[in-house]
This record gives structure tokens, sequence and C-alpha cells, in this order.
């Protein structure tokens, strides 16, 4: 029988300062990339990529002087936010999606 598990983290000051930036950098790009969506669509034009969003909201953003900050904490972090921020999309081999059927529908 599957038992549920609870789990609570205490870091000391320094690690805690540090989870707190990480969080609020990603936060702020995750931020950005919902504007960047936004504005597309309201644009009617293409959600921009994930790539060029990176480019610009990460790697170019950290040369400008109001987000130099962002520096501070792991690629690793703000990549993942740019990624959670993107819709998923389910990609699958099978034959059936491979025809165009909807997923759903062949598994009933």
């Amino acid at each position: 029988m599957p038992h549920a598990a609870s789990l609570s983290l205490q870091a000391v000051s320094e690690p805690r300062a540090a989870l707190a930036r990480a969080f609020g950098c990603a936060r702020v790009v995750y931020n950005d990339c919902m504007a960047a969506r936004r504005e597309a669509h309201r644009a009617g034009a293409k959600y921009p990529l994930s790539t060029g969003l990176q480019r610009r909201l990460i790697t170019e953003a950290k040369h400008t002087p109001e987000r130099a900050w962002l520096a501070e904490v792991s690629n690793i972090v703000l990549q993942q936010a740019v990624h959670d921020c993107l819709p998923v999309v389910a990609v699958s081999r099978s034959p059936a999606a491979r025809a165009g059927e909807c997923i759903a529908d062949v598994a009933r």
C-alpha cells in the first residue's frame, strides 16, 4: 500500500538567501516570458520560440543595467523558467497520432 510522505526543507541563512535569489530571478524571467507571449498574441504574431526567448530574456538581459543581477544565479534555473512558461506540446510517434487522430479518442 503506497504511503504519502511530507517533506519540509529548512535552509540556513546563506543557502536560504541563494534559494530566494534563484526563485526570484526565475519568477522575473517567467513573468517576462508570459508578457512576451501575451504581446505576440495581441499582435497576432507567432509565439516566440524557446531559443529566442532565452536569448532575449536571459542572455541579452544580463548585459543591461536593469537586469544585470540575473547573472548571479545559475542559467539552468532561468532556462527552466522559460521552459515552464511555454505550453506543453505532446508529441507522439503512434500511428494514430501520425494519422491526425486525437490520442484521447484512440485510447478509449
